[in-house]
């Protein structure tokens, strides 16, 4: 089987439904136009990188539209209640990343669990409670601890799934550090010069409790920026600050203060770009890069994503410390500046979404033991992509490797790299985590993500590197461990709006019974549900190959189709 990895000759171009809030990024960036890269070439077109924010605990005094559940609640006579729902399992165990080390590798009948993590969600965790589990401040070092005699968590019967709520209000502990980090001595006046570092601070922790996967784990790091910011950027602290509670307030909120920073980003960038800058000049044209993507993900389209991408992609190239005539390495990149680690997980990503090639070829060789090390653990220094985004930072590589083998030689690689590839991601076991302590509902979430984006590249492997399609025996066994996953934990914000990815990924192998499951999942995330965003045209993408390969299995090659179709390339 053929399919071709190639980029468009058109230029990226909004597809999306209008929605006359999407920001004109041409109107931002100027007249500047992006070269296309030729038909079918192989080089990339440069060559030159949760608790949802409340007052207190969810619910008492503000309530965010961003959660799927914000109407029920919304409507209800008593808000500030528990949903009704099934009892929350006992963890009563330690829970260890490395006690779950085993091949993520479905069974071979494909009726077992794919590994002990599956088996925790379908069997369920005996009486959660937060009273049971030890909340520390952000700066503590520990694991979540027990205070009654440890009880095995015994396995459910396969056709018996306990739904899991991961979108627990009784889950203060995150909110509560961030508060802690953030927000001492909070008065919410403006006006009142003493009180402008609270008010700004508001506005950060807000954006950080709905919007980033683990927002404890990124306190130290994000609190010296902000401080730096307010005290060296001014107005544009406020302006950060303003836009984070716009975005947490309304899914339709008024983008002017958005826009207005987006000119400024894009044409600092723009600037950087005609000029050449290098080495800190182009570093400081992208320091912001991070949180302007990451909030245009929100509320524009894909095509509007990938077309700043473009834009950054000389510029990001020569804030790398490589020479213009070595590769950029990844794993050095995913330990470094938070705007650099950004841009080369979005462009690793970017890659699998479009079947396109990444805008880099990377050296994925670890420089030093020190950074082998580093993607292997859950701690810092500085910022990690499972903290804020759900990704486990080590899986990015061997997704990056997929995309350069699967550039290279299609479908037909050898069958010893497979295997390889095979035991790598195998070997992307859940780690061990060593700073702030967290709630259950974040554990659960923490080991949902990581099984799932594993799972997703399993799928990877085998339909895009093998050429297998949604009917082989492998990928059925895959995709059907992902929806026992699914099924055990209840619809919520905090993992869903983490997975859309993966979960797009793992679309590509879901049956027609399956089908409907998933997009439930994908309808109760707000940045899906909303025409013209980048979580809304993933999901078109889906419908779309699913529709194509209505009568027939799925292959990986149908994404390019559907890709075309919605982002114009």
């Amino acid at each position: 089987m053929q399919h071709s990895f190639t980029s468009s000759p058109n230029r990226i171009t909004n597809k999306s439904p209008k929605d006359p809030r999407n920001i004109n990024l041409n109107e931002l960036s100027g007249e500047l136009v992006l070269d296309a890269p030729a038909p079918n070439a192989t080089s990339r077109s440069v060559e030159d990188s949760s608790t949802g924010f409340t007052n207190d605990i969810r619910g008492y005094a503000f309530i965010s539209p961003w959660w799927s559940d914000y109407l029920d609640i919304a409507q209800n006579a008593h808000p500030y209640q528990h949903r009704a729902s099934a009892s929350m399992p006992t963890f009563s165990e330690e829970f260890h990343g490395p006690s779950l080390k085993t091949s993520t590798r479905p069974s071979e009948d494909g009726s077992g669990s794919l590994s002990p993590v599956i088996a925790q969600l379908e069997a369920g965790l005996d009486n959660i409670s937060a009273s049971s589990l030890v909340s520390d401040n952000f700066g503590s070092h520990g694991i979540l601890t027990r205070d009654s005699p440890s009880e095995s968590v015994k396995r459910a019967s396969p056709t018996t799934i306990t739904m899991i709520d991961l979108d627990d209000e009784d889950d203060p502990e995150d909110t509560a550090n961030i508060r802690q980090g953030l927000l001492e001595g909070l008065v919410l006046d403006r006006e009142v010069d003493s009180n402008m570092v609270p008010y700004l601070m508001h506005g950060y922790a807000a954006w950080m409790s709905l919007f980033l996967f683990e927002p404890a784990r990124t306190l130290p790091e994000v609190r010296v920026q902000a401080h730096l910011w307010i005290r060296y950027e001014t107005q544009q602290a406020i302006l950060l600050s303003k836009i984070g509670l716009a975005l947490c307030e309304s899914t339709d909120c008024d983008l002017m203060d958005l826009n207005n920073w987006g000119k400024k980003i894009l044409g600092d960038v723009t600037r950087a770009r005609e000029s050449g800058a290098e080495g800190p000049e182009a570093m400081k044209a992208i320091k912001h890069s991070h949180k302007y993507i990451s909030d245009l993900k929100l509320i524009d389209s894909l095509a509007s994503v990938l077309h700043v991408m473009e834009l950054h992609a000389p510029v990001f190239r020569r804030a790398c410390p490589e020479s213009g005539n070595d590769l950029v390495n990844l794993p050095r990149a995913l330990t470094s500046n938070v705007n650099i680690q950004y841009y080369v997980t979005m462009d690793v990503l970017q890659s699998v979404l479009t079947h396109r090639p990444m805008y880099f070829r990377y050296n994925l060789d670890f420089p030093s033991p020190r950074v082998e090390k580093l993607l292997n653990s859950d701690d810092g220094p500085g910022f990690k992509m499972m903290w804020l985004y759900g990704v486990p930072d080590r899986l990015i590589v061997v997704f990056a490797r997929m995309n350069i083998l699967l550039e290279d030689f299609d479908d037909h690689i050898n069958p010893e790299i497979i295997q390889e590839v095979d035991e790598e991601v195998a070997a992307c076991a859940p780690v061990s985590w060593s700073g702030a302590r967290m709630s259950a509902t974040r554990a659960l979430a923490r080991i949902t993500a990581h099984e799932v984006w594993r799972l997703a590249a399993y799928v990877y492997l085998y339909m895009g590197l093998c050429g297998l399609d949604s009917y082989d025996a492998q990928v059925v066994k895959v995709q059907k461990a992902f929806m026992r996953v699914l099924k055990g934990v209840k619809p919520s914000r905090h993992p869903d709006s983490f997975l859309v990815i993966p979960m797009f990924i793992l679309g590509m192998a879901t049956n027609t019974l399956d089908r409907p499951i998933l997009l439930v999942r994908f309808e109760g995330i707000t940045e899906c549900s909303r025409p013209g965003t980048m979580g809304s045209d993933i999901m078109r993408m889906l419908n779309i190959v699913w529709t194509l390969a209505a009568e027939r299995p799925i292959r990986w090659s149908d994404l390019r189709p559907a890709c075309r179709e919605v982002v114009g390339m």
